[in-house]
C-alpha cells in the first residue's frame, strides 16, 4: 500500500483485531459494524485470545497481510499491537501498517487523543476524514539486577510509581475485581476505580532513584507523548513529534500531589521535555511498579531504567487535527 495519499483510499483489505472481553467491548463492537457498512474494502473480524502469545502471533500475521489494522480495545490491548510493531520479526511493509483504534476499553486515553468526538460518535465519517500520520512511542530499556534485558513500549504514556501501584494486579487489574460486577459495568467503575486508584496513592511509598551520582526520592514519575491521558489529563506533547513530556512528583505531600493534578488538568504543569539522542536514565534503589498504557509491569531494586523515544514511527489513523 502506497502512503503519498495519507489518507484510507489506499486500502484494499482490512482487518479487525477485537478483544471481546474488554470493558467496552460492545461500544467498540458497535463502531466497528458502522466502520465495515461505511467502508469501501472489507474488514475481516479477528478475536483476540486470553493467551499472550497467540495474540502475539495473530498480530504478526495481521499487520503482515492487511492493509489496515483496526482495533477494538482498550488502551492496553493496544499496547500490544505497538510492542509487536517496534520488536524484531515484521518486514518493514507490515511495520508501516496502518492502526486505527477505535477503543473498547475503559479510559481510551489513546482513542481520545486521535479522534474528535463526533467521529467517536459517527464512526463511519472515519472512513471519509482519517488520515494516516507516523507517531513516535516511549520506549524504555530495563537493564535487570540478574543481567536480563526487558523493552517496554508506550503508544501514549507510562509512569513509575504510585500510578504504576494503582495499575497493578493488585489495584486497577485485580482479577477479582475485573471480573466482578463493579468491574464490568460503566457505573460500577465510575464509582469503585477512583477509590482504587484513592487507595493505592495512600499506601504507595516514596521510593529512591540514583541518577548522575545524587540519589532522589521518588514518589511518582510521569512520561507522556501524547496530549491526554485518564480522559481528563492534559500535556504540552504531541503524537506526531519526536517529544516526551516528564515529571517527577518527589515526595508523598498533598500540596505537591493536589498542585500536579491542578496542573494536568489545566494542561499548564511544568516539566521536563525529552528530545531524542537524550533519555533519562537513572538506577532504581528499591523495588517499584511501572505502567505502560496502563499495563503494569513489576521493576525491582537495582535495575538501570532509561526512557527515551523510538526511532522508527508507527502509522495511525486520526481525525484530531490537534494531536
Amino acid at each position: 500500500m502506497s502512503f503519498e495519499t495519507a489518507d484510507l483510499r489506499g486500502v484494499k483489505e482490512a482487518a479487525a483485531l477485537v478483544n471481546p472481553v474488554s470493558s467496552t467491548s460492545s461500544l467498540g463492537q458497535r463502531r466497528l459494524r458502522e466502520l465495515q457498512k461505511a467502508a469501501p474494502f472489507e474488514i475481516e473480524v479477528h478475536n483476540t485470545s486470553k493467551k499472550p502469545e497467540v495474540n502475539d502471533v495473530l498480530i504478526g500475521t495481521l499487520l503482515e497481510h492487511y492493509d489496515l489494522l483496526v482495533v477494538v480495545s482498550g488502551d492496553g490491548g493496544a499496547n500490544q499491537v505497538v510492542r509487536k510493531i517496534v520488536a524484531n520479526g515484521l518486514s518493514k511493509e507490515a511495520k508501516h501498517t496502518p492502526i486505527l483504534a477505535i477503543g473498547g476499553g475503559n479510559a481510551n486515553d489513546g482513542v481520545r487523543a486521535k479522534h474528535t468526538k463526533k467521529h467517536l460518535r459517527y464512526p463511519e465519517k472515519i472512513i471519509e476524514d482519517g488520515r494516516i500520520v507516523p507517531t513516535y512511542p516511549i520506549r524504555c530499556d530495563v537493564d535487570l539486577p540478574d543481567g536480563g534485558l526487558e523493552m517496554h513500549s508506550a503508544a501514549f504514556y507510562a509512569t513509575l510509581g504510585a500510578t504504576g501501584l494503582a495499575a497493578s494486579e493488585h489495584y486497577l487489574n485485580n482479577p477479582d475485581y475485573r471480573n466482578s460486577l463493579l468491574g464490568k459495568t460503566r457505573l460500577g467503575r465510575a464509582v469503585s476505580e477512583p477509590l482504587l486508584a484513592l487507595s493505592a496513592l495512600r499506601k504507595a511509598r516514596v521510593g529512591i532513584i540514583e541518577e548522575n551520582g545524587d540519589e532522589h526520592s521518588i514518589y511518582n514519575l510521569l512520561i507522556a507523548n501524547s496530549r491526554l491521558m485518564a480522559k481528563h489529563l492534559r500535556f504540552p506533547t504531541q503524537l506526531t513529534e519526536r517529544m516526551l513530556f516528564k515529571d517527577m512528583i518527589p515526595d508523598k505531600h498533598f500540596s505537591g500531589l493536589a498542585a500536579a493534578a491542578i496542573g494536568y488538568w489545566q494542561g499548564n504543569r511544568p516539566g521536563q521535555i525529552i528530545v531524542p539522542g537524550v533519555p533519562l536514565e537513572f538506577k532504581l534503589k528499591s523495588d517499584m511498579y511501572a505502567q505502560f498504557d496502563g499495563e503494569p509491569v513489576p521493576i525491582p531494586a537495582d535495575s538501570q531504567v532509561r526512557f527515551s523515544i523510538h526511532d522508527e514511527p508507527i502509522m495511525v489513523v486520526v481525525t484530531n487535527p490537534d494531536l
